[in-house]
Order: C-alpha cells, then structure tokens, then sequence
C-alpha cells in the first residue's frame, strides 16, 4: 500500500500484514491435561492443524504427557498470564484480543470438551461478530436453580456458556477484556461468562448462537456445547 507522508509529501510503501483465517484455542493448566489431551486429540479427528492453526496455552512440561498430543498443536507458555489472579476468570477475552491481530477468527474451547463432528460451519459462517452457545441442559438443571441466572435479567434457556466462543470483531473481545477488569467483574457471580451475555444480549452486536437452527443456505443444525448433557 503507499501512503504520503504528511512532514515531507514523498510517497512511503508500507507492509500490511495479512490475518490468517481462523484459529482454534483451549486453554489448560497441567492439571488439567487429563481433559485437554482427548479434546485435541477428538479435534483433530475431524480437523488437520495443517489447515487450521490450534494453539494449547498450558505450563504443562512433563514430555510424557506431551508426547500423547497430537502432532501440529502448537503449544504457548501459559505462565506469564497467571500472575493475574483472576486470569482463569477471563482468560476468553485476554486471549481473543491478542489472537485477532493474527486471525480473522478466533474460536475458543474450554479444555474438558469432546469434539464429535466437523465445525467447518463455524468458520464457514461469517454474519457474526460473536457466536456463541447455549448453557441449558437437562442434567445441570438439577444442581443449578434457575434463579442464579436469571438475576441478570436473562432466561435460563437463553443464557449462553462461554465454553465454545468464537469471535470475528476484535472490537468487541476489546470491549469484553476491558469489562472484565471494570468493577463489575467482582459483582457478577460467573464474571467473564456473565459478562459476555450481558453483551450479547443488551450490546449492539451481532450475535449468533450456534445451538439454534440455521434454515437459510446452510441448512445446519447441531450442538455444541453443555445442551447436549443429558
């Protein structure tokens, strides 16, 4: 691209960098590679880290452990991000912000998931700014009274986990990571998740939920997240 530079008016060639499309994260301490191991080894029954690029934030070092990960899952250092207290808490937004200036898409898994079929349409999919999905399932329901969610103003069947979420607007994981450090971060009860649907729902984004049928072109309809318990 050339620009002009303002001081001396002489035409200035610049570099822009090209985002790649789409990245699949998880996020997982070494406690928890009892989880992430089978969630990477599940996604890459279905997707190749040769086409999609899937990054393991973990401080797990045993090479025993990281000699079951499947090939191409590139692994990040997850130690410098715990010196926040709270980065558990909010670790979506921190890490989307970042990853966004990489990729056009951002797409994060909790690490306790399995994937049981294709997500091209996630990343075939391009009206959203975020896509979420849905909380409500028939086997948590016995152990989580409604009432916790709706304090917020929100349906329990409308409430949306922060499981799986993928994001195409650096703006709003902008947006989302600056809430996330606000005060209200301490006042509401499952902070970042809690933050996101406040955003999706009284936000002007555009927001689309995964679990919910797609009738147009795509004709798609599947599960993905904590709907399909029980």
């Amino acid at each position: 691209m050339i620009t002009t530079d303002l001081q001396t008016g002489e035409a200035v060639e610049t570099t822009i960098k090209q985002k790649k499309p789409v990245v699949f994260f998880s996020v997982g301490s070494k406690e928890y590679s009892k989880y992430a191991i089978p969630f990477w080894c599940s996604m890459t029954k279905f997707h190749d880290p040769k086409d999609i690029d899937m990054i393991w934030y973990t401080d797990e070092k045993n090479p025993k452990v990281l000699e079951r990960l499947p090939k191409g899952i590139e692994i990040r250092d997850l130690t410098p991000f715990l010196n926040d207290p709270g980065f558990y808490f909010r670790q979506k937004p921190i890490l989307m912000e970042q990853l966004l200036d990489e990729y056009e898409l951002v797409v994060g898994f909790d690490a306790d998931m399995l994937v049981l079929g294709k997500l091209n349409y996630i990343y075939e999919t391009t009206d959203y700014d975020v896509a979420t999905v849905v909380n409500w399932n028939r086997w948590d329901e016995k152990f989580y009274p409604p009432v916790e969610i709706m304090r917020i103003g929100i349906t329990p069947a409308d409430y949306f986990n922060a499981g799986l979420v993928a994001c195409r607007n650096k703006r709003f994981a902008h947006e989302w990571f600056v809430n996330c450090f606000d005060r209200m971060f301490d006042r509401v009860q499952y902070r970042e998740q809690d933050i996101l649907n406040i955003m999706c729902y009284y936000g002007n984004w555009n927001v689309r939920c995964l679990d919910l049928p797609d009738a147009g072109p795509a004709n798609y309809f599947a599960w993905h997240g904590p709907i399909s318990k029980g």
